[in-house]
Parts: structure tokens; sequence; C-alpha cells
């Protein structure tokens, strides 16, 4: 069960805790979702845009390795602080945890999405850096099952066989993943449930 806590900023990193690792908290800014403006100064000429997830809900992690926005993750169970420690899925049996909002340095804490939208910029928007959403292997069809991959944080379509009966968290992309600028990598805008 998750919490509303005023001061939580779920985008900010740091290489000491400031909450307890493992804590889920809902995203507090409630509305109906979408993009807010974020301006620094009076007049800034570039403001900062973040999308949220009225419904979010996000925990309070260890990265045990470096995280890059969009990675799929998942619990390391080989960390000595197993219940909040995560790192890239990185084979089809893993069960999702949650997918990476911000990059987070080996060693260090910050918040990942373990439940509602995990936003993407337009499709128009083919920088990976500026793209964010989740990652995938390929350009998925819209509404596919997701689950994670062997190729290290990103998701594919679910191998029923394989992956429906695994445990973690599941998720569907909600808009046609485009190619990162990589030829090998998609991003797409991603609900985890």
């Amino acid at each position: 069960m998750s919490t509303k806590m005023l001061g939580i900023d779920i985008y900010r990193t740091d290489t000491t805790p400031v909450h307890e690792p493992g804590l889920i908290v809902d995203d507090i800014r409630g509305g109906s979702g979408g993009p807010i403006t974020i301006k620094q100064f009076i007049d800034d000429p570039l403001p900062i845009i973040k999308e949220y997830s009225p419904d979010g809900e996000y925990k309070y992690v260890h990265a045990s390795a470096a995280i890059a926005i969009g990675d799929a993750l998942k619990l390391d169970t080989s960390a000595t602080d197993e219940p909040a420690a995560v790192t890239q899925t990185t084979a089809i049996t893993d069960a999702l945890e949650g997918i990476a909002h911000v990059a987070i340095a080996n060693g260090s804490y910050g918040f990942i999405t373990v439940r509602g939208r995990v936003p993407a910029q337009t499709a128009a928007t083919a920088t990976a850096a500026l793209r964010y959403g989740a990652k995938m292997t390929a350009a998925h069809a819209v509404g596919s099952s997701l689950a994670p991959s062997a190729t290290s944080g990103s998701l594919q379509v679910e191998v029923t066989a394989t992956q429906d009966v695994r445990a973690g968290r599941k998720a569907t992309n909600l808009d046609v993943p485009i190619d990162d600028g990589s030829t090998t990598q998609f991003r797409a805008e991603t609900y985890i449930f």
C-alpha cells in the first residue's frame, strides 16, 4: 500500500538514503495527468516539462548497478538491502519490479515507477535522452502485454508459455514505440501495474 507524502521529489537521486528504502508513495500532484511546466525563475526561457501519472506509485530504491531512464528493473536478490535494491532485467524469466523514470547512479538512491503511466514525449522526439518511456526490443503493437527480455533493461512482447505465469508486475505500451536513434532499441509510453 502506498501513501501520499509532502516533500517527496520523485525525480531526485541521492548518494545516501533520505527516505526509507522500499518506501512506496503516490504522486502527490494529483490531477488528470499530463505535463507540468516548471520554471526555475521568472520568464525562464527553458522551463522543465515533466509528465506524470495521477494514479502513479513510486518506490524508493537502491541502485545496485547504474540505471538509465527507461530501464526495466528487477529486485537484486543478491544485495544486502534486497527488498529495495534493483538492477536491470536481463532474462525473460525475470520478475518486473518497475521502470526507471530517472537515471540513478550505481550505489545511489531514487524513485522508480511501480504503478501507473511511464510517460514518453511525442513520437517526433527520436533522441533517446528526450524520449523517455520504457525501453523495448522492437516496435511492438499498441496495447501489447510486455515482459522482460534477454536485452538488459528492455521489454518485449510477453511470450505466453514462458512469461505469463511469472511473478512480478505487468506492463503494456500505450503508444507506438519509436527507434531511439540506435536502430536496435525503441521507446514507448508504458503503463505498469
